[in-house]
Formats: structure tokens, sequence, C-alpha cells
């Protein structure tokens, strides 16, 4: 990720700091939302790992640190049927909770 970094700070002129910031601040409203009781469906699901049936505990991790803990309402099945998507478009996937 590192290389990455420094490139999109050379190639669009954005700091390192600014990146570091950006992200920071990223991951501090996502454990808000989490803490509120919101989904992060609407942030767009980008992997599933493991094999698991709803009403299973889950870990919700980012950059591997694990930032929520809870029951998940979809299969990994389901949820690999709709990664990508956000959450205005899960009723056109046709995948159900549970």
């Amino acid at each position: 990720m590192g290389n990455t970094a420094e490139a999109v700070a050379n190639q669009f002129k954005v700091s390192r700091e600014d990146q570091d910031e950006f992200a920071y601040n990223s991951h501090m409203k996502a454990l808000e939302a989490l803490k509120k009781g919101k989904s992060l469906l609407s942030s767009g699901i980008r992997e599933v790992n493991g094999s698991f049936v709803f009403g299973d505990a889950i870990d919700v991790l980012v950059d591997d640190c694990v930032v929520a803990k809870g029951m998940t309402n979809y299969s990994s099945d389901a949820l690999s049927k709709i990664k990508g998507l956000k959450s205005e478009k899960l009723a056109s996937a046709g995948v159900d909770e549970g």
C-alpha cells in the first residue's frame, strides 16, 4: 500500500499526510456508523472470506484490522453475490437476507 500512496502523491500532488488523514477520517466514520448500529453495506463489500450462514458471528475488517463484530443477515454465498454493490442496488440483485 505504501507504494500506491507514494504514486498517488506524486501523480495527483496529494501529500502522504493528507492521504493518511483521509484514511484515518474514513475509518473513524465507519466506526461511528457501526457504533450507532448502522450498516456498512452502503460502503460496499469488497471481499468475502470463509463460509458462514445467516445469524453467524462475523468480523468486519478494514486493512486486516477488526473494526466490528456482529451477526450477519446474509450467508457467505449471498454476500459473494452482492459484493461491490451499494445498498440501493441490493433489491435488483435478487439476494434475500437469511
